[in-house]
């Protein structure tokens, strides 16, 4: 028998978002130059997942193209 895993929810009934989907967000937002977004993404990546790895992040990413994890790993250390 299988269990169900439990979703948490945001306060309209949505998934919450994990931290893979934050982090990306956050990488978008450092791309884009926005300080306010970037803060904000910020917060939520801390509270998702407080012991954040870039380097675990980036690695776990099924990228052909090293350039590409490239461009993510420096967009997020920039604002980690």
């Amino acid at each position: 028998r299988r269990q169900r895993q439990m979703c948490i929810r945001d306060r309209h009934g949505f998934p919450a978002p994990r931290a893979r989907e934050i982090a990306f967000q956050l990488a978008a937002a450092s791309m884009l130059g926005d300080a306010s977004e970037v803060a904000k993404q910020l917060a939520s990546l801390h509270k998702v997942a407080p012991n954040f790895d870039v380097e675990r992040f980036v690695g776990s990413l099924p990228y052909s193209d090293n350039g590409d994890r490239a461009a993510l790993r420096d967009a997020l250390a920039v604002v980690l």
